[in-house]
């Protein structure tokens, strides 16, 4: 009886796996009036299709007519004034809701993933001096965007 129990659960594991290997749709929604400023609102408005393109580019090898849809709704952008950032106490963050959703049962995923300004140091190019950067700063839009959809990716791929 227990080696059947845990036979079914690993065919049950692996079907999951199997079930996420291709991704059929991915959707990246923005609610603008999340942002919690105005300069955020005017630095970050393509927000949902550059994160769209980010999460695209990752799983491109894994696109399929029969897969998983990906679905994220940003709620937040909460981006630190220059003179935070400048201190180096950025309090800057990337939050949305993430669904992934695969064919089959128990396949669903619901989670909500924040990324701070802290996280996305590690995708800064090299030689990147931190105190030079400003929220309009394209190096530090691209790292947030990195480190979101990195993270969206290692949780499809879990």
């Amino acid at each position: 009886m227990t080696r059947f129990t845990m036979t079914a659960a690993a065919l049950l594991m692996a079907t999951s796996m199997a079930a996420r290997a291709d991704v059929q749709s991915i959707e990246v929604e923005a609610d603008l009036t999340a942002l919690e400023n105005i300069e955020a609102a005017q630095v970050w408005t393509s927000i949902s299709d550059d994160l769209e393109t980010e999460i695209a580019e990752r799983l491109v090898s894994k696109i399929g007519e029969n897969g998983a849809s990906i679905e994220v709704q940003i709620n937040s952008v909460e981006l630190a004034n220059s003179f935070t950032q400048a201190i180096g106490v950025a309090d800057s963050k990337l939050i949305g809701d993430v669904e992934i959703d695969a064919p089959g049962l128990f396949n669903k995923i619901d989670y909500t993933l924040t990324v701070s300004a802290e996280q996305a140091v590690a995708y800064y190019p090299d030689g990147t001096q931190t105190a030079d950067l400003t929220m309009g700063s394209e190096v530090y839009y691209q790292a947030m965007l990195d480190a979101f959809a990195d993270n969206v990716v290692a949780k499809f791929d879990e």
